[in-house]
């Protein structure tokens, strides 16, 4: 198993804690930020990394970063998707920052748009942009 593949299984593991920013403005997506506390993602979900796209991301170390892309669930799905984006050291598997933008009432076939940010220490060195995805079938 790769550092990228686990990376991406530990961030589909109901527990790991992710810190909430940005989205797009729609009606439909929830963004919270975190402060101190920091979320889980839902225990009850499915993983549906296959879904999710990553079109552009920034990974300058010591800016603010962002990351986008689109969601498609499969035809037959419909709930709300949890797209978790990870900047990381691509060598020791080290996550720098974590994001989570929740996507609800996802319709199966629909593509959805997400857009998350972040400010990216200065000390960061080969990072690298890891994705998962969690659905919640309503």
């Amino acid at each position: 198993m790769t550092i990228t593949s686990r990376i991406i299984s530990a961030l589909l593991i109901g527990g790991v804690a992710l810190g909430l920013v940005g989205c797009t403005p729609e009606a439909d997506t929830t963004v919270t930020s975190s402060g101190t506390a920091v979320p889980e993602l839902p225990r009850d979900g499915v993983g549906i990394a296959r879904s999710v796209t990553l079109t552009s991301a920034t990974k300058k170390p010591g800016t603010d970063v962002s990351a986008e892309g689109t969601v498609t669930l499969p035809q037959k799905s419909h709930g709300t998707v949890f797209v978790s984006v990870s900047w990381i050291n691509s060598q020791t598997a080290t996550v720098y920052t974590r994001q989570l933008v929740e996507l609800r009432d996802v319709p199966g076939g629909t593509e959805r748009r997400w857009t998350v940010g972040a400010k990216l220490p200065a000390d960061a060195r080969d990072v690298d942009v890891v994705l998962g995805a969690t659905l919640v079938e309503k």
